[in-house]
């Protein structure tokens, strides 16, 4: 049995979904999409993929975001 992971506002994360998080030794904010779930993290791939194995980053870390929102933030900005 899979467990559920749930980001900080408590809606559910599912592979695909695009994700606001708070990136791992930057400590900015970066927007991605979830590749996979590890045991404990999960497995993101940012917005111009700067990182060959994409970030690993808590689900309590995360916001789910609106497809929407994701498609007017790539294209109002350069990546």
């Amino acid at each position: 049995m899979t467990q559920q992971r749930l980001d900080c506002m408590k809606e559910p994360l599912a592979e695909g979904d695009w994700v606001a998080y708070v990136r791992p030794y930057y400590h900015d904010l970066g927007i991605g999409k979830i590749l996979r779930f590890t045991p404990k993290q999960m497995r993101v791939e940012p917005i111009g993929k700067t990182v060959k194995p994409g970030d690993l980053v808590y689900a309590n870390n995360t916001v789910k975001l609106d497809s929407e929102k994701i498609i007017i933030k790539i294209l109002s900005q350069d990546f």
